[in-house]
């Protein structure tokens, strides 16, 4: 029977010897014989020989086999495939590729005699060989086969038009300004040209943005269906002298052997997921991929990039764990992955093993569980450890403390009571935990830490009184223990010791600390303090004198305590350098003029405008923040409520009784006018450091319709476009509420006539969206994409905006369910909510977006099925809810979307089969529904449709035959089966289409679409970097397509003769044991017999629908 041939056939596949050093090469079926520089068949290049001209077709028990001392010529009409897996054997072999638009292969052997007394010989033919290659030119149209525009020669040098071709993939031909001439001649300058394709891969990858094409950077430009474009960005960004030099590119670093040891492009906002196989480049020690988008996960084949000395991967998208096999980087010095959506805890494994590790960064992701203990034992070389913003809970352990000293150990540095120094951490310089969950107090043994500079144990759950010890660390600069639970009093430092002498910031804020501030502590770090912040305790007692002699004091902020009496005479040494801020507190008397008015301050817009109110309200006034602000003045107390109780003469008041206040009014009317509201905006995004182009937004006397960004309609503000604006950026880190990114202000709904606000790609934008944004009920353009630092949930409010056509929120970190007042707004075109944190399901309401034409709900964490009234959008045209964790069967009413031009669901718990309706939409271009559990069959009349370019359904579980019909249609380009349950052979038609997956089939027949029993590749068919590769002995493949070979047992045969039986009516019996994931010894299957080893004896499978038995 034709199925028990099958499965003869794959097992045979498991002892058919394939030597791992076969080159394959397209040569004439009839003629498999071995090719060398004296073979007849391929004559020398001289003008009287004709060439041997080979077909297109393959043979694989063909090869080519290398002389020593031989140049072999290539010249194709299509991408030649051309592998060297042993360069070892040959000390002299040259390869050099020519492309020759619409010409045969034709393989010429040159001579190579290295006979120095031949030199004038030699140099006779080259001179021919010159003269023919320029006859040869002048004869031929060149043709970028790519694009198909015409190359045209240059006048005055024809060579010019030779197209690159160097033996490499075929999209990075697509690169070349000009044709290069590329020559192998020894196998370092081969491992030279794998590095320079695996970096060219990355800046693919990365550039043109992944969807699963990690491994497979042969499809990323056809999977993305661009026209590399985008390539003239990064082309910018390369050194223009020898484009075809890797390392004059910009960010590559190579050895003095050209060998690429490091790779840096950060912040180009480029996308895409990261190549699993650069670890190819095994002499790469430095990675720095930091500020760019990229999304997906950390590869765990990265693990295996030894030579790795520094990894930077901060700034991005990435999410997942990090990998085990990164324990294998023992040569890692400086890691830094922070600023991503890591997740899962940092296991003691990965410290025990980076034993060279210096600096290491996990900061501002979601790690969780205690803090990782082999810190404490392992990590000596640590330098710098930054834990910052994660979910880590526990208390922090105590550090062993051991004799010895460190790199930088200071005798008097030890502990005071024992006299020990330190050997675990000795080296830490930086540590930085803050804004986490730890609990307890703070341990004694870390402030014996001796070249600690920099402490932050800000935003967490510490308690307990603060150690004295803490002062004694000399060497600290930075200390901040803000937002904790710290209560007692600030202890005075011990007279006579070496205590904070270079410390500069220190920040006790945020506690519950009592009595008063110490005057000790203040003058023992007289020389160095800049900032100091003691407020929102409970802090009593005057301000002390020594705060005027803090020479270098910048900001002193004492906020919200009970301090009382008036502000010391001393404090006007302070002017004009430091800010002030002494609000709600029972201060009383007047403030000294000189920080009022004139000199460098004055250029302050508060104190331009407010004069001393910027500073503390006098008394009888009052400002919700006690002093006047950016936003508005300080206003007068009601006649009663000024002259009530004690705090008659108290200056610095945030509230007054029975007094309303307008929040942004600065000229005190009562009315809240389109410019203010402006100003607001300014003021709340850290407008003073947007850009020079925008400094007219700070001065209340320019118009607001001449504001850079602003567009009016009638005097009234319509468009707001703040893209060139830098928004809430710190760049020169000044402290104080002007330097505090408030995000967009609710006022902002006073600008009733608002029609378009575009903010995207602001990448310091934070904050949440104010619910009063539904007030602007004429907005029809929102665009606020592209904001990883805008969070929170949505507000329903937004379904209030009825004009709205465009809304753009894709690339930030909104939380929460989307409400379905979003999915009502009928006069929407496009919806774009792609990249957020969004869980929940999609309501059947999704069936009221009858005019949206885009739809994109791309990389959330949506769960449920597909409504489908989704069936409802007649008018949508692309759809895009890949990357989530869908779950269901494709709708059927899916059909009903006549318009659809792209279907894209990848990566997603799809079930079900593939709707026969989807092949009714006429207008269908794309169907990518790859990396899900459809089953079932592909139907025919897919390839009957007029515009498919792009049909994708790998990495599923699809079965049966490949239709013949998309052999026959002209439009397609990329067709995608590998990871599948196919079987039957390919269709002769699609073996013969050139047009499909990029040309392979031109030099790899059938494989070009999918690879055969008994071979394998990452994506399922032939690239253009390799063909299908044979598996090794032992291992074969149960399927066509498949990425991976495996070892059969028996119960991968039974479930191929089952599959290859195609039981398409399966009995409820037979479906309970013959699933793809089984947890039942096969010998307990239904229908199966076992002898008493465990062997099966019998199979039978009495009325389960088995059928098609061909």
């Amino acid at each position: 029977m034709p199925w028990l041939l099958f499965l003869v056939y794959s097992v045979g596949v498991l002892w058919t010897p394939i030597s791992s050093n076969t080159v394959l090469l397209p040569v004439p079926t009839s003629s498999p014989s071995d090719v060398g520089p004296s073979s007849p068949s391929f004559p020398h290049d001289d003008s009287s020989s004709s060439s041997q001209h080979l077909q297109p077709s393959f043979a694989p028990s063909a090869s080519l086999r290398l002389n020593d001392g031989a140049t072999y010529w290539i010249r194709s009409g299509h991408h030649p495939r051309i592998s060297f897996p042993s360069l070892d054997e040959f000390q002299d072999v040259e390869i050099r590729v020519r492309y020759f638009y619409n010409r045969n292969i034709t393989i010429e052997t040159k001579g190579n005699d290295h006979d120095d007394d031949d030199d004038d010989d030699d140099d006779d033919d080259d001179e021919k060989e010159q003269q023919q290659e320029k006859d040869e030119i002048n004869n031929n149209n060149y043709v970028d086969t790519v694009d198909h525009h015409e190359i045209k020669p240059n006048s005055n040098n024809k060579e010019d038009a030779y197209f690159q071709v160097d033996d490499c993939p075929r999209h990075f031909l697509w690169l070349s300004d000009q044709a290069v001439e590329y020559e192998l001649q020894h196998r370092r300058e081969y491992g030279t040209w794998r590095e320079r394709v695996l970096v060219e891969k990355l800046y693919f990858t990365l550039f043109y943005g992944g969807t699963g094409l990690a491994t497979k950077y042969m499809d990323l430009v056809d999977d993305f269906q661009t026209d590399l474009e985008g390539w003239n960005v990064m082309d910018h960004n390369r050194t223009t002298t020898n484009k075809n030099d890797h390392c004059a590119w910009e960010g590559v670093e190579c050895d003095e052997d050209n060998t690429i040891i490091g790779f840096s492009i950060h912040g180009f906002s480029l996308e895409g997921t990261l190549p699993t196989d650069l670890y190819l480049m095994t002499s790469l020690k430095h990675l720095d991929l930091k500020g760019n988008l990229i999304r997906g996960s950390l590869p765990s084949s990265w693990g295996e990039m030894t030579s790795l000395v520094t990894l930077n991967m901060a700034d991005n998208e990435l999410a997942g764990t990090i990998p085990s096999s990164f324990s294998k980087l023992t040569n890692l010095e400086n890691l830094y992955l922070g600023s991503n959506h890591f997740e899962g805890t940092i296991a003691d494994s990965f410290i025990e093993s980076w034993i060279n590790l210096k600096v290491l960064d996990l900061s501002h992701n979601s790690f969780s569980g205690n803090f990782p203990q082999a810190i404490i034992n392992n990590a000596k070389k640590l330098k710098s450890l930054n834990l910052h913003s994660n979910q880590l809970g526990g208390s922090i352990p105590q550090l062993n403390l051991k004799h010895g000293r460190t790199e930088e150990s200071n005798p008097t540095l030890g502990n005071s009571t024992t006299g020990s120094y330190l050997t675990t951490l000795a080296n830490l310089r930086h540590l930085d935990i803050g804004n986490n969950k730890l609990s307890g107090t703070i341990p004694t043994t870390w402030l014996q830490l001796p070249n600690l500079r920099d402490l932050n144990l800000e935003g967490n759950m510490l308690s307990g009184i603060l150690p004295k010890e803490i002062w004694m660390m000399s060497r600290l600069e930075t200390l901040i223990l803000s937002d904790n639970h710290l209560h007692g009093t600030i202890p005075s430092p011990e007279k006579g010791r070496q205590v904070m002498e270079n410390t500069t910031s220190l920040l006790l804020n945020g506690n519950q600390f009592t009595g008063t501030i110490p005057s000790d502590l203040l003058l023992a770090c007289s020389n160095s303090l800049v900032r100091l912040d003691v407020s929102n305790n409970s802090l009593n007692g005057t301000i002390p004198t020594i705060i005027g002699k803090l020479s270098k004091l910048e900001r002193f902020d004492a906020q919200n305590n009970t301090l009382t009496g008036s502000l010391p005479a001393e404090m006007k040494r302070m002017y004009p350098d430091v800010q002030l801020n002494l609000t709600n507190n029972l201060l009383t008397g007047t403030i000294p003029k000189v920080f009022c008015g004139g000199g460098p301050m004055s250029a302050n817009l508060l104190h331009r405008h407010f004069g001393c109110d910027a500073i503390l309200c006098p008394a009888g006034t009052f400002h919700p923040n006690g002093a006047a602000s950016l936003f508005s003045g300080c206003r007068p107390c009601a006649t009663d409520s000024a002259k009530k109780g004690e705090r008659a003469h108290v200056i610095g008041r945030i509230s007054c009784e029975g007094t309303t206040f307008i929040h942004g009014d600065l000229n005190g009317d009562g009315i809240l006018s389109e410019r203010e509201v402006l100003h607001l905006l300014y003021a709340y995004t850290i407008g003073w450091n947007w850009g020079s182009q925008f400094d007219s937004w700070a001065d209340p006397s320019f118009h607001k319709c001449d504001l850079a960004g602003i567009t009016c309609v009638d005097d009234h503000v319509a468009k707001i476009d703040l893209t060139d604006a830098s928004l809430c950026s710190n760049g020169e880190r000044k402290a104080g509420p002007a330097a505090e990114c408030k995000g967009i202000p609710a006022e902002i709904a006073f600008l009733t006539n608002l029609e378009i606000l575009m903010m995207n790609r602001r990448q310091f934008l934070r904050g949440t969206l104010p619910t009063e944004l539904g007030r602007l009920t004429s907005m029809k353009y929102l665009d606020l994409s592209g904001c990883p630092l805008l969070s929170g949930p949505l507000p329903s409010e937004l379904g209030n905006l009825a004009n709205l056509r465009y809304m753009n929120l894709g690339g930030c970190r909104f939380n929460g369910t989307i409400p379905d007042e979003l999915f009502q707004l009928s006069n929407i075109e496009k919806l774009h909510l792609s990249t957020n944190l969004f869980t929940g399901t999609l309501p059947s309401v999704i069936g009221q977006l009858t005019r949206v034409k885009e739809l994109m709900l791309s990389r959330t964490q949506i769960t449920g099925s597909i409504p489908t009234e989704i069936g409802r959008l007649t008018a949508l045209e692309n759809l895009e809810m890949y990357g989530n964790k869908i779950t269901g069967s494709l709708p059927k009413t899916l059909g009903n979307c006549s318009n659809l031009k792209r279907i894209d669901l990848f990566n997603n718990l799809l079930t079900g089969s593939i709707p026969q309706s989807l092949t009714k939409i006429q207008s269908l271009q794309i169907l990518h529904i790859k990396l899900n559990a459809i089953t079932g069959t592909i139907s025919a009349d897919f390839g009957n449709l007029p515009f498919l370019s792009w049909f994708d359904v790998s990495s599923n579980r699809l079965h049966g035959r490949i239709p013949a019909s998309f052999g026959n249609s002209r439009t397609l380009k990329d067709f995608r089966l590998g990871g599948n349950m196919i079987y039957d052979p390919v269709p002769e038609s699609l073996c013969q289409n050139e047009n499909i997956n990029g040309g392979l089939t031109k030099t790899y027949g059938c494989s070009g679409v999918i690879c055969p029993l008994g071979t394998f590749s990452d994506p399922g068919h032939a690239t253009h970097a390799d063909g299908c590769k044979p598996c090794p002995g032992g291992k074969s493949t149960m399927y066509l397509g498949s990425s991976h070979c495996i070892k059969f047992t028996e119960e991968d045969y039974v479930n191929m003769f089952y599959d290859v039986m195609a039981a398409t009516h399966p009995h409820p019996m037979q479906q309970d044991h013959w699933q793809s994931r089984r947890d039942q010894d096969i010998c307990n299957w239904n229908g199966i017999k076992c002898d008493e080893h465990g062997k099966i004896t019998s199979i039978g499978f009495p009325l389960l629908g088995i059928n098609d038995v061909r």
